[in-house]
């Protein structure tokens, strides 16, 4: 708080930030972290699963998950960390 002159930051500019600065930043660190759990044998990329669960939420008709977005992660899933390793 002392960095930003005792101002409260509210949540659209938290938002803001992390999706301007930070969004590139968490998908090479999740890649990185994901690669380096593979090679030390601590997660296996032959199975995965995806939890659709909703709990008490106010969810839509177009917030489940689909097969083809499955699809479309697993994918993304394969590419990030094979490519950061690079």
């Amino acid at each position: 708080m002392w960095l930003c002159g005792m101002q409260k930051p509210d949540h659209n500019t938290l938002n803001r930030f992390r999706n301007s600065r930070l969004k590139q930043t968490v998908k090479a660190v999740f890649a990185h972290v994901l690669a380096m759990l593979v090679e030390q044998g601590y997660v296996r990329l032959e199975e995965y699963y995806v939890d659709g669960t909703k709990l008490e939420s106010v969810a839509g008709r177009y917030t489940y998950v689909w097969a083809k977005n499955v699809e479309r992660y697993k994918g993304a899933c394969w590419r990030s960390p094979r490519s950061s390793n690079k």
